[in-house]
Formats: C-alpha cells, sequence, structure tokens
C-alpha cells in the first residue's frame, strides 16, 4: 500500500507544481493586461484633453 502512495505523490506533485505556475502565469497576463488598459486609457484621455481645449479655444474665438 504504501508503494502506491509513493506513485500518486509523485503526479500530484507535479500538478501542484504546474498549478502554481498556471497561476503565475496569470497573474503575470492580468498584470500586463492592466498596464495596457492604462496605457490606452492614458492616451484616450490625453486626445480627449486636445480636444476639448481645441473646442474652448473654437468657442472664444467667437
Amino acid at each position: 500500500m504504501k508503494n502506491t502512495e509513493t506513485q500518486r505523490t509523485v503526479p500530484d506533485d507535479r500538478l501542484v507544481q504546474a498549478l502554481f505556475e498556471l497561476r503565475d502565469a496569470l497573474v503575470n497576463a492580468s498584470l500586463l493586461l492592466q498596464d495596457i488598459e492604462f496605457q490606452i486609457d492614458l492616451a484616450r484621455r490625453m486626445e480627449a484633453a486636445r480636444d476639448s481645449n481645441a473646442l474652448i479655444e473654437r468657442v472664444r474665438s467667437f
């Protein structure tokens, strides 16, 4: 019976290690996506600020 327990431990250890690696990869992917989202949001906010400033200047010129 002890031999069976030993045989199960090896695949279980590999599974646990693989799950940890998967978790780490998913966390890294999530962080990268948040960075990308921030960069896109920053670009959109800058564009909106330029557009609104141009509109304000246009209204002031009337």
